[in-house]
């Protein structure tokens, strides 16, 4: 299966090895060779900015412990949101980031259905 996103497509085995990493997630930044199962030009416009608060725990970005005034990442949300979009597949929208992606990540599985299982033999 593919799916066209202004001229662009995933596959189905490229959407489930998405959700592997990120799947549920609303909240975190991923750099973006965390998906190389995803098309460089597809992912290229989710790597943004991201700055880091000063004063709340909630939205300061943190590596290894120490606080980065910035970083350039892809959000989860927003891909999550993007594959949606791509794939065609509608989710119930929520307040909460992490229920939407749990939303998001159910509603692709759904209609992709479940990741093929590794034969082992």
């Amino acid at each position: 299966m593919k799916a066209s996103y202004k001229n662009q497509s995933l596959t189905r085995e490229q959407v489930l090895g998405a959700l592997e990493v990120c799947g549920g997630d609303g909240h975190t930044l991923y750099s973006a060779d965390a998906f190389p199962m995803l098309p460089p030009e597809w992912l290229a416009p989710l790597v943004t900015v991201h700055k880091s608060s000063k004063t709340d725990p909630k939205g300061m970005i943190l590596k290894d412990g120490k606080v980065l005034p910035y970083l350039h990442a892809v959000y989860s949300l927003d891909l999550l949101r993007k594959m949606a979009d791509t794939v065609g597949v509608l989710y119930r929208p929520a307040f909460g980031r992490g229920t939407e992606a749990r939303n998001i990540t159910e509603a692709l599985r759904a209609a992709l259905g479940p990741a093929k299982e590794a034969s082992n033999g």
